[in-house]
């Protein structure tokens, strides 16, 4: 039976400081995943708007 994969950095890859801005790094990501959902409903109701206009 094949041993589990397990990789760990090296201590010295840790940054422990945090963000400059909103916290904490989960926050910065979460923040980032929202912006791009918002991007995305705003290109789909441009597209669904003017896609009207040229049928």
């Amino acid at each position: 039976m094949a041993k589990p994969f397990s990789f760990k950095l090296p201590e010295e890859a840790h940054d422990p400081e945090p963000p400059p801005f909103l916290g904490t790094w989960n926050v910065v990501y979460a923040a980032v995943l929202g912006w791009l959902l918002v991007l995305i409903l705003v290109f789909a109701a441009f597209t669904r708007y003017f896609s009207r206009f040229y049928l």
